[in-house]
């Protein structure tokens, strides 16, 4: 398992836990989140850390 899908994990942990949230919005945020691990395996940056997931990273996503 890579460094971000336990990130995404932990976070999805957290909504679910700490906040309370519903399952279809975690569900919601599973699905985007997925699709940024998808769209970073296809860059070659599957090992990239969260911290270095910045606003032009995220910005090609979006765009893709």
């Amino acid at each position: 398992m890579s460094s971000l899908v336990a990130h995404i994990d932990a976070f999805l942990t957290y909504l679910r836990v700490e906040r309370g949230c519903s399952e279809r919005t975690i569900d919601a945020y599973r699905s985007d989140l997925e699709g940024l691990e998808r769209f970073l395996v296809d860059q070659g940056k599957e090992a990239i850390a969260p911290e270095e997931v910045d606003h032009f990273l995220l910005r090609h996503w979006l765009g893709a």
